[in-house]
């Protein structure tokens, strides 16, 4: 069983202090779960905003990185991946919802990624809509 928790909005912080070239603002995400192929916990740690409103979030096992995701405030996915030891574990969904969550914060609504044959069931799981060129939606 999965067991995911993601923030509220007041979780949401920025850190205005550190310079444009490094991370601008850090998103603390607060999602867990038991991967059941791997057996192991599993988190999705601090979600990181660059100067370019690049977003990258990582799911960790220990100190481990196994997933990430990355995409644009506005709503943009530009790659997920999670280990193969972990897929099917409800990672990708944690990590989805992480990003969905950052976006969300600088007022998107939309979002929207280009999928691969294989991943479009996962996108749809997770209520986007995906056209027959792999574009999907939400």
């Amino acid at each position: 069983m999965i067991n995911l928790r993601l923030p509220s909005m007041s979780t949401v912080t920025r850190n205005n202090k550190l310079g444009a070239a490094g991370l601008l603002a850090a998103v603390q995400v607060a999602a867990q779960g038991i991967a059941p192929k791997a057996a192991e916990a599993w988190t999705v740690g601090t979600c990181r905003i660059s100067g370019n409103r690049t977003v990258r979030c990582a799911a960790l096992n220990g100190r481990r990185e196994i997933g990430f995701i990355t995409g644009t405030t506005d709503g943009e996915v530009t790659a997920i991946k999670v280990s193969d030891d972990f897929q099917r574990s409800g990672i990708g969904t944690g990590l989805l919802g992480a990003f969905e969550q950052v976006a969300r914060s600088y007022g998107t609504r939309n979002f929207r990624a280009h999928s691969t044959r294989r991943a479009v069931g996962f996108y749809q799981h997770n209520g986007y809509t995906c056209n027959q060129s792999l574009y999907c939606t939400k």
